[in-house]
């Protein structure tokens, strides 16, 4: 087809080499080409295609994200202990009830953990919500967790921050004026210098304590936990250790024991 308007073609087959259009073309049936270009393709089927594309791309980073976070919460378990501290919080919630059907836990949560993290001086990641309690209003149990680094400088700049945040949650003013967009809040309980600990490690203290509080033979124990000290035996040695806050592991020595 020469380049020259052709004017209203209907019900005809047309063969040409190229058709070019200034305004609108519209084919009732059928457009075979090698190569189709087109600034806008206005269709339905094809928006919702784009729209399912969308979709699958949302979930695929989510699934991403799931899958780092699971990723570093196996870590933290298989790691016995990690250099560093945490602080253990129980904080006593006035005006929030858990058992109202309104009630956002999700969203709570989210809100507490990056108040909290603002306030320690650590990333979210490092607030762990041990338990949410209902006693008429809520008791949270959390840890903060201050994790040690290789750099010394960095050390006592996460000391600071902790001493800072410590400080800070022993003025009851203080922690009303911090938490005050959650009701009225108390800290019922804080414990500084509490060594960073697995679940799997948490789990052996637990069976561990729970065989002495039962009066249980430890004849065939080869160590045991009391406070910040481990005594384990082997062979025919004795050793006493403690651990070192510091350095983030177990120091001590071995007594010989006569037979």
């Amino acid at each position: 087809m020469q380049n020259k308007s052709v004017g209203y073609i209907r019900n005809q087959t047309v063969q040409c080499d190229y058709i070019s259009c200034s305004r609108d073309c519209h084919v009732d049936n059928t457009v075979t080409a090698q190569l189709l270009k087109a600034t806008t393709i206005e269709n339905s089927q094809i928006d919702d295609l784009f729209a399912k594309i969308k979709s699958l791309e949302e979930r695929v980073d989510q699934l991403e994200l799931d899958r780092d976070e699971a990723s570093k919460e196996l870590t933290a378990m298989k790691t016995p202990v990690v250099a560093g501290e945490k602080v253990n919080q129980t904080l006593h919630f006035d005006d929030i009830n858990l058992e109202d059907p309104d009630f956002d836990l999700e969203a709570f949560n989210e809100q507490l953990k990056i108040k909290l993290a603002a306030e320690a001086g650590v990333d979210p990641d490092q607030i762990v919500i041990v338990d949410l309690a209902q006693t008429g209003s809520v008791t949270a149990r959390i840890e903060i967790k201050y994790e040690k680094s290789a750099d010394a400088q960095e050390n006592e700049e996460i000391q600071a921050r902790k001493d800072a945040f410590l400080e800070k949650m022993n003025d009851t003013s203080a922690v009303a004026e911090t938490f005050q967009e959650l009701g009225g809040v108390q800290v019922e309980e804080i414990e500084a210098g509490v060594p960073i600990t697995s679940i799997n490690a948490k789990i052996y203290q637990l069976e561990q304590a729970l065989a002495l509080a039962s009066g249980a033979n430890v004849e065939f124990q080869k160590s045991i936990l009391i406070d910040d000290y481990k005594l384990v035996v082997e062979m025919n040695h004795l050793r006493i250790l403690r651990y070192d806050h510091d350095i983030g592991s177990y120091v001590g020595g071995t007594i010989l024991l006569d037979a």
